[in-house]
Formats: C-alpha cells, sequence, structure tokens
C-alpha cells in the first residue's frame, strides 16, 4: 500500500481512446488489466488520469444506457457490469475517497492550507 491506498484496485475505465505516449519527462503510475495506461505523472504536481475516480453507479448506468450498442458489441454484459459495480462500489467509493485527500495533499500541503498570504489583511 502506498499513502493508504493498495497497490492494486478496481477502477472504472470508460473511453474508447486511450493514452499510449506519455510526455517524455513523466512516468505512468498506473495500469490496466490489459497494459494501457491509466494514471501518469510529470514533475510533482502534474497528473493525467485515464480511468474515472469520480463516478458514481448512477453514471454507470447512464453510460451502460448510453453506449448499449457499443457495449453489445463488444459483448460486454450490462447486467454483469451493473452487478460488478454493486458489489464493488463501497470499497471503490472508500479507496477513491483516499485518493483524492492524497492528490489534495499534494496539490495543497496542510501547511499551505493554513497559513495567509502575505498580501491579505
Amino acid at each position: 500500500m502506498h499513502k493508504g491506498l493498495p497497490w492494486s484496485m478496481a477502477c472504472f475505465h470508460w473511453n474508447n481512446e486511450c493514452v499510449v505516449d506519455l510526455p517524455p519527462d513523466a512516468q505512468a503510475l498506473a495500469h490496466g488489466v490489459d497494459g494501457e495506461i491509466q494514471a501518469w505523472m510529470s514533475g510533482i504536481r502534474t497528473y493525467g488520469l485515464q480511468h474515472h475516480p469520480e463516478i458514481d453507479l448512477e453514471q454507470v448506468d447512464l453510460w451502460a444506457a448510453d453506449d448499449a450498442d457499443l457495449l453489445r458489441e463488444l459483448g460486454v454484459d450490462v447486467v454483469g457490469l451493473r452487478e460488478d459495480s454493486d458489489r464493488n462500489f463501497d470499497e471503490f467509493h472508500r479507496l477513491t475517497n483516499r485518493y483524492f485527500e492524497a492528490v489534495a495533499m499534494l496539490l495543497m500541503p496542510l501547511d499551505r492550507r493554513s497559513s495567509v498570504p502575505a498580501h491579505l489583511p
């Protein structure tokens, strides 16, 4: 585990196009089961995500309805997708909340949150 997150966790990936080549100074942070890049960083505060940590169950249903033809074409069982989503969502939600907290600390460390900028009264 790193920063309270497991080395591997279920994430929602719902993209037809994926990042293949990273900028020269970037490094991959996470890969999907097929090896596709899911997260990367460049420098200390620039991050890119391919997966969707912000998703909720309603959005899964909306995307499934919107992409019903494509899912059928790809052989994705929509009922199974929803069952998997229901079964794994609580853990996904808990871990993505930890993820968002870790990102917030990287982007705005606690010492900067509590200090008043010099130009403010």
